[in-house]
């Protein structure tokens, strides 16, 4: 008890300078508290939006390529097995545009999404559920915010109709795309509560999102999807709220999922006992045809192909007498039927009949087949193959009206054509078809007039869509064995519907690429190390006056560990104070941190408006953190104090002198230690030149050593000062202070650094498009699509489907992307990305462009290994958003749902591409053989007249959802970024920089202070108080000199290399602004601590002591 009234006494004793020490460690409070719940907020907030935009949704199913029937909802809640219930709801998510009758309102690129009323519960509140029986449209209200309609107005909706396959597969169809239209009012904006903000993706960007009833965009958009069933109730979503475990949640998938929710079906044929595997896509993929040849070994293959002429060597016939136009040819496995023999070889070919008569051909005579085949944006390439005709069939069977050819499975476009005129396979019709044609489709239909090996049929026409049309199976009991064991062993996963974690994905999402508490930790922390700093400085002063104290503790016996536990206790009480002081500190500074978040500093998030949201464990450590750096610090200071003996104490006062020993004459090996420091700082800049080493690390590398060697170079020459005769002797007794001097240069020193350092590295605006070798790559603008084109924009096919302007396309170049969307991995997303976007690129147009820090575009071109493929990223996505290095693998899960893996091999430096991963297009075909088309493209209009391009294909795309951005305009959004964070390091490291100059005033003050007899002697000897300040000013604003020329130099040292490699943005001017404004900061403090510290009558003071 006598220690803590010993304690309180000091404390009362000492309360001006305490007062001074606690408010030190209440700005170390404020900075960590702050940063902390500044971090607390925004992941509060991120967790929020994130709720917002799943609502109660745990899992979901998702086809990313194809459809599976709604009712499978039902099925899943009827046929539900596990511990804990479980709720369904079946969606349609697609793409689509909205606009006004009148077109004066437009919005592209819009989510659409068919719900009905289960879809609400899982909202977070039920009961706001709007009445979908109305058939209106409902709105988020990002899109509700840019439509700016009201309640009542009509709004037309157009979106793509979904086609069997990709329409830039063979035989796909009409080539351009089909749209449905709903024309309904709008009947108003879901909020949050609602569900109304849904969306899969972790993103900053708006949400924009029409509601309409799921059964009245089923009814338009499938009428001609399933032809055989005739059913319309396709979902491509099935929403999930459960605890159960995935694996939970996957076994009751595949008891309920059906070969019909994957489009199969194993149909009986005509023939006799004959059945065959089919599925409304036509083409049969690898994995299914391999899955079904495991349970059946003897299933005999197919593949039925339109082709262009049946043709014989032409011998001065007139054309049309010596082809067959448009025909189905088949490729069969041997033995089917008894259509060839075991001997049968792959350039023999047997026609029927009616084909064999047409052309007056016999056995062993010559044949040909013409045919196209679909390349890249959907060029047709036409192709030519010889056969001998090895066998001659009967006439087929005629078809009954209604029915189909058993080996001609449904194309779109040709199987429900009445008539050869009809026809819309997606190939152009160059041959005339006779009527004779015409009499053999009404009588067989797709009949094939041909037959040929299946692998000389897959060597002509194979794809990535697969190499069969059709699996045959004999026997009942064989089909029923098939279907059986197929839906057994065939998997959900393996027709695309896959499973996604979707709340934990959101809560990982929440952890974001940046860490907004070490942020500003790290910002901060200069700030709380000057804060830290001059607390101890002040705590050594109070210590000092109270020497004569300490030695009496000593005479009356106290022991040394005592006399600590006194100072500590004093101390513990003084941070204590000043910790709970900067709590309340820190409230201002979180909120006005996040006002600044919301306003300039805007760009480091986005623009997303952040709540204040503390935690009381940020709190706790905050506080407790700055009480024990705080602590630990004073009690540091006071060391030396309980070293002192007790005479020293008691006779030496507030200034201990420290005895005189005899010098002995060292090694200066400091000097060398300053040598070898300067040695280093140069080699590392020109090594960090030579290399392109990246800037950031070698500006504070470089920095850091020229800011350790220039403080040395301080410390040595206040050391070794020697003072002119005529010179007052007074100034000896400053120079013995000189870890005061020390505190104060380091503090102005470290902060000039990191203020020139941060202006330094600010990020210019965009450079010239034109530069291929830039960031931009050589391209002005981006054009993305909601929907995928399949022509090249530049071709002639384009031109005429799209209604294009040659003279306005005249003199544009561009390059096409394939695109599976992922979450955005660049910098303007504050969630972390689980799978980035993935790009396929091709490589033969992209040589030569932009700058590389690690590989070029030929490193994507071959496989590392099986599954595993070379990809390319942005060197900011690589280092900030993923946290990966070159060479490390990222999974991704296929449209077969199988999972590969893209290593990183290429990295591009400072470029638009932030965001997603770029690999060969040829790779990504493989992976997503069911995505077909393009809906990003780089666009180069460096014409002068880019607007009018950019109107031109927007105005002619508009149905596609068509969205541009300058590629300057997205580069400077990305670079604000990051000078965003810079500003905020400018902003933290220039208030480190005034706390130096109130430091510096400190100083000068107790300076004054402690020699206020000397002082008055000079005074009493003739100097005047003009010449007593201007004495002062000479010895203390030396200390602001020393103090931004270390600063300065190690600023403008640690630049050079990425000043001399032309990275740096190095503004000389902008170093001299900020050195003379801190100069003439520095120097009014220093005024104003001589004037108050100098004012008093010296004169009386000596008389009185």
């Amino acid at each position: 008890m006598r220690i803590w009234r010993i304690v309180f006494a000091n404390l009362k004793y000492s309360k001006r300078q305490h007062l001074g020490t606690s408010l030190g460690a209440a700005l170390a409070s404020m900075i960590l508290v702050g940063a902390l719940t500044v971090g607390d907020s925004v992941r509060a907030t991120l967790s929020y939006q994130a709720l917002e935009r799943i609502g109660k949704i745990t899992h979901l199913f998702i086809s990313e390529d194809g459809y599976f029937h709604a009712d499978l909802a039902n099925r899943m809640q009827v046929g539900w097995k596990g511990n804990e219930s479980a709720q369904f709801a079946p969606v349609l998510m697609t793409q689509g545009t909205l606009a006004s009758p009148d077109g004066k309102v437009r919005a592209s690129g819009v989510q659409v999404l068919g719900i009905d009323d289960r879809f609400f519960d899982f909202a977070k509140d039920p009961s706001q559920a709007p009445d979908l029986e109305q058939h209106n449209f409902w709105v988020s209200p990002d899109l509700a915010h840019e439509l700016g309609v009201k309640a009542g107005t009509r709004m037309i909706l157009r979106v793509e109709e979904p086609s069997l396959f990709s329409r830039d597969a063979p035989l796909s169809g009409e080539r351009d795309a089909r749209f449905v239209s709903w024309n309904r009012p709008f009947g108003g904006v879901l909020n949050s509560s609602q569900l109304g903000k849904f969306s899969l993706r972790a993103s900053m960007e708006p949400v924009r999102t029409i509601f309409a009833p799921l059964s009245l965009l089923q009814e338009d958009m499938f009428v001609n999807f399933d032809p055989v069933e005739e059913r319309t109730d396709f979902a491509n979503l099935l929403l999930v709220l459960t605890n159960e475990s995935e694996n939970i949640l996957e076994e009751n998938m595949e008891r309920v999922w059906t070969l019909s929710d994957a489009g199969l079906e194993i149909k009986k044929l005509q023939s006799d006992d004959t059945w065959s595997l089919r599925t409304r896509s036509v083409f049969l993929s690898d994995s299914i045809v391999n899955r079904a040849e495991e349970i059946n070994p003897n299933l005999q293959g197919e593949f039925t192909y339109l082709v262009n002429a049946i043709r014989k060597p032409l011998r001065g016939q007139d054309l049309n007498t010596s082809m067959i136009p448009y025909s189905m040819v088949c490729g069969v496995d041997s033995g089917v039927e008894g259509l060839f023999s075991a001997h049968w070889k792959d350039d023999q070919i047997a026609l029927n009949q009616w084909a064999a008569n047409d052309l007056n051909l016999s056995l062993g005579d010559q044949v040909s087949l013409e045919y196209y085949t679909v390349g890249e944006r959907r060029e047709l390439l036409q192709g030519t193959h010889s056969f001998e005709v090895g066998k001659i069939l009967p006439m087929p069977k005629k078809i009954d009206s209604g029915q189909e050819s058993d080996w001609t499975p449904r194309f779109p476009g040709l199987s429900d054509a009445e008539n050869c005129g009809e026809w819309d396979t997606g190939i152009p019709i160059k041959y005339k078809i006779r009527p004779k044609d015409e009499k053999y489709w009404d009588d067989f239909r797709g009949t094939p007039k041909a037959f040929v090996s299946l692998l000389a049929a897959q060597e002509m026409w194979g794809n990535r869509w697969g190499n069969h049309t059709g699996l045959r199976a004999f026997g009942k009991r064989s089909a029923q064995r098939l279907q059986t064991d197929l839906q057994e062993k065939l998997r959900s996963s393996d027709s695309g519907l896959r499973i996604i974690q979707l709340k934990n994905d959101a809560k990982n999402a929440v952890s974001g690429p940046v860490d907004f508490s070490q942020l500003f930790l790290a910002f901060g922390f200069f700030v709380i190390l000057a804060g830290v700093s001059l607390s101890a400085m002040l705590f050594g002063f109070s210590m000092e006056q109270r020497n004569r104290q300490v030695g009496l503790f000593f005479a009356l016996g106290y022991s040394p560990m005592r006399v600590k536990v006194l100072t500590w206790a004093e101390a513990g009480v003084v941070c204590l104070l000043g910790s709970l002081m900067g709590l309340g500190w820190a409230w201002f500074f979180g909120k006005g941190i996040l006002a600044m978040l919301g306003g300039s500093w805007g760009g480091a998030v986005s623009n997303l408006q952040i709540i204040y949201a503390p935690t009381a464990q940020s709190i706790g450590i905050g506080a407790l953190g700055s009480f024990c750096m705080g602590l630990f610090t004073l009690a540091w200071v006071s060391r030396k104090q309980s070293r002192q003996a007790p005479v020293a104490l008691l006779n030496g006062g507030e200034f201990i002198v420290p005895c005189a020993g005899s010098e002995i004459k060292k090694p200066d090996w400091g000097k060398w230690f300053l040598v070898a420091i300067w040695t280093t700082a140069i080699l590392l800049s020109i090594f960090g030149w030579l290399n392109q080493l990246p800037v950031g690390p070698t500006f504070f590398g470089v920095g850091a050593l020229v800011l350790t060697a220039g403080l040395g170079g301080f410390f040595r020459f206040h050391k070794k000062t020697k003072h002119n005769v005529g010179e007052p002797k007074f100034l000896l007794q400053l120079d013995r202070r000189i870890g005061r001097k020390l505190i104060v240069v380091g503090i102005l020193a470290v902060g000039s650094f990191l203020v020139i350092g941060a202006g330094a590295f600010r990020q210019k605006a965009a450079e010239d498009c034109s530069k291929l070798d830039s960031g931009t790559g050589g391209f002005s603008h981006i054009l993305k699509t909601s929907l995928p084109l399949y022509d090249d924009l530049l071709g002639t096919e384009a031109e005429a489907l799209f209604d294009l302007d040659p003279g306005i396309m005249n003199g544009v170049s561009l390059v096409s992307l394939r695109v599976q969307d992922g979450d955005d991995a660049s910098c303007l997303n504050l969630n972390q990305a689980q799978t980035p976007p993935l790009y396929g690129v091709p490589l033969g147009q992209l040589n030569g462009r932009f700058e590389f820090v690690e590989g070029n575009w030929s490193a994507l071109s071959k496989p590392i290994a099986d599954g595993i493929y070379p990809a390319l990223v942005d060197q900011n996505t690589l280092m900030w958003a993923l946290k990966k290095k070159v060479g490390d693998q990222i999974p991704y899960t296929n449209g077969e749902g199988k999972n590969f893996k893209v290593q990183i091999e290429a990295v591009v430096k400072g470029s638009f591409l932030q965001g997603g991963l770029y690999f060969a297009e040829e790779h990504w075909i493989k992976q997503f053989p069911g995505k077909g088309g393009y809906q990003n493209f780089w666009i180069d209009v460096n014409n002068n007249r880019p607007q009018i391009v950019l109107n031109h294909l927007k105005d002619r795309l508009f149905n596609y959802g068509p969205e541009t951005q300058s590629i300057q305009e997205r580069l400077n959004r990305l670079k604000a970024v990051e000078n965003t964070y810079l500003s905020i390091f400018q902003f933290l490291g220039g208030l480190g920089v005034i706390l130096g100059t109130v430091g510096l005033l400190v100083v000068i003050m107790r300076n004054l202070w402690e020699r206020r007899e000397e002082y008055s002697i000079l005074s009493a000897v003739g100097y005047s108080v003009v010449h007593l300040r201007e004495l002062a000013w000479k010895e203390n604003l030396s200390l602001v000199i020393w103090g931004l020329s270390i600063g300065c130099g190690a600023g403008l040292f640690g630049v050079l290399p990425a000043t001399w490699s032309g990275s740096g943005n190095f503004s000389l001017g902008g170093v001299l602004v900020f050195g003379i404004t801190l100069l003439f900061l520095s120097a009014f403090f220093v005024s104003l601590a001589i004037r108050i510290g100098l004012k008093q009558d010296n004169i009386k003071l000596l008389s009185r002591e």
